[in-house]
């Protein structure tokens, strides 16, 4: 059972929008003790802190960014944490080359820098589609769950897509799993081709996010496997419920899933039963 001297009590309106941050960017909510910092600010306050957070892209965590504005939003009006929409450093950051860099004096937050425009995830998700199934689970993979527009270009995709798996593993890997993966999540076989069954698995967590491991290989092939084919099949794992947060922090996001299914470049998988997801269409 939780310390009852850990539990916040924040409204309604802030924990509902730290679940939507949460849920947008990837985060985990943010420790009791800022918790408590964001009750005492008081609910409009809060919420406008947040809000000021929601447009930015976070680079470290969501704790980390709510403590920053904590301490330079109440006496620094014209901190670059104040004014989100117009931050004071953001022009020269692509302006002249030596205005690039802002002073030791006036050092911006790396979850502060602003970056240029980048390709639309549709545009980056086509070019994954013209890969076989494998290869753009191993690109999902070894992104660790970020949005893949973030961390891959379309014509980056497209020149491996010819590539030998064994040579496309070693690339990938290089180019994105030695930076997002966990080093055990990485998969290496001397032969992709050896007709085993290629098993692909999906874990849920509790703001709704997901994140893919595989594919594995494996002599054992399942009834759903035979009919549909191994790409048409996909293993999910729920995380298991966190005794700190509350029931409508995980339920909406796990009941939305179980509806909708789960994106998978542009296939999305629909719930089938106990733990087996199936494709069932394309985008």
């Amino acid at each position: 059972m939780a310390d009852p001297s850990s539990e916040v009590l924040l409204p309604p309106s802030v924990e509902q929008l730290i679940q939507k941050i949460c849920i947008e960017q990837n985060q985990t909510p943010p420790h009791a003790d800022l918790k408590r910092k964001l009750a005492d600010r008081g609910e409009e306050e809060s919420l406008r802190i947040l809000n000021d957070i929601a447009r930015q892209k976070i680079r470290t965590n969501l704790s980390a960014c709510i403590n920053h504005w904590l301490k330079n939003n109440h006496h620094q009006p014209n901190s670059p944490c104040s004014s989100p929409s117009k931050p004071p450093f953001v022009a020269r950051l692509y302006g002249n080359p030596q205005d690039s860099l802002p002073s030791t004096s006036e050092a911006v937050p790396d979850f502060m820098v602003t970056e240029p425009p980048r390709e639309s995830e549709r545009a980056v998700l086509e070019a994954l589609g013209e890969l076989e199934f494998r290869k753009q689970f191993l690109i999902l993979s070894y992104s660790g769950g970020k949005e893949l527009q973030t961390v891959i270009s379309a014509e980056e995709i497209r020149r491996l897509k010819d590539l030998p798996m064994i040579q496309f593993e070693q690339r990938v890997w290089q180019s994105l799993g030695q930076s997002y993966a966990l080093r055990e999540d990485r998969r290496m076989y001397p032969d992709w081709d050896c007709g085993k069954t290629h098993i692909y698995h999906c874990h849920v967590y509790l703001n709704g996010n997901t994140s893919f491991k595989g594919p594995y290989l494996n002599k054992t092939r399942t009834h759903l496997q035979k009919v549909l084919g191994d790409d048409n099949v996909l293993i999910v794992k729920f995380e298991e419920e966190d005794k700190d947060c509350p029931l409508c922090y995980y339920y909406g996001a796990y009941s939305k899933i179980a509806k909708e299914g789960i994106s998978v470049g542009l296939r999305r998988y629909r719930f089938f039963g106990k733990l087996f997801f199936i494709s069932m269409c394309m985008w």
